[in-house]
């Protein structure tokens, strides 16, 4: 059948294709298109040619039914025994990781390999969860779930953006004070600083505190205001990469992180 009817169709199909086709008409052609010994057909007359094409795209389609519910099933089986949403779990991944752990999960889950695999499978998950990068899996408590959609979307110009806004925002509130952007900063970490990050009598928190309020300002003046000043169209990604704006998101992550562990210096 496969020889005759498609050249597409997996011969893995053909192993649990069964049936009968009803075809009367062939019969009542003027030409005599069937073999004496009735197992082959004239295939080069006109309308079995039509025929053979109809035979392959009906054949294409219940192949196609057939890998559809095959994969539904398989996906069903493999969450029943991971407790992992595949579809899910892929969606999440950049394109060259999703390859890789595809190629991986191809191999694990074949129907005679998956319960002897599942504690690799579940091995693999924790090693490449949902959302895999680095940046995302360690990204500070107070912006993760703030910047979530921003993220999911892949709009990471404007999860950096607003990261950098909730950042400046929790100064504020750690601190009462109500200035923003470089002012806030100056007045979180210079000049009779309110958040200390470190013990400042030493040079090593001296050197700490310095580098806050620099990165700070460098995120204010480098990131910030050209974000505020434009619209993001025209900065993201001509000016900001994707790659630059996760950077901006662990930078701020960073920063974030210590000002949570800073001591609050009352006026």
């Amino acid at each position: 059948m496969p020889e005759f009817f498609s050249n597409s169709t997996s011969s893995h199909f053909f192993q649990y294709l069964t049936g009968w086709i009803q075809a009367d008409f062939i019969d009542l052609l003027p030409e005599d298109v069937i073999s004496t010994n009735r197992q082959s057909i004239n295939w080069d007359n006109d309308e079995m040619r039509k025929f053979r094409f109809f035979l392959s795209e009906m054949i294409s389609k219940v192949n196609a039914s057939w890998r559809e519910q095959r994969k539904k099933k398989k996906d069903k089986d493999f969450e029943e025994a991971t407790g992992i949403d595949t579809d899910f779990w892929m969606s999440t991944m950049p394109d060259d990781v999703k390859e890789h752990t595809s190629d991986i999960l191809n191999m694990l889950s074949a129907e005679d390999a998956l319960e002897k695999f599942t504690p690799i499978i579940k091995a693999l998950h924790k090693i490449v969860p949902e959302y895999p990068q680095l940046h995302w899996r360690y990204l500070n408590d107070n912006l993760r779930e703030r910047v979530r959609a921003y993220y999911q979307n892949r709009q990471y110009g404007q999860a950096a953006d607003q990261a950098v806004k909730i950042y400046l925002e929790h100064i504020r509130t750690l601190t009462g004070r109500t200035e923003d952007a470089n002012d806030l900063v100056g007045r979180a970490f210079t000049n009779n600083p309110c958040l200390h990050i470190s013990d400042i009598t030493t040079a090593t928190g001296k050197n700490l505190q310095e580098g806050q309020q620099a990165m700070s300002r460098g995120l204010v003046s480098g990131f910030r205001n050209p974000m505020n000043h434009a619209p993001i169209d025209s900065v993201v990604p001509s000016i900001f990469s994707d790659v630059d704006c996760l950077n901006i998101l662990s930078l701020t992550s960073y920063l974030m992180g210590k000002i949570d562990k800073a001591k609050l210096i009352k006026d």
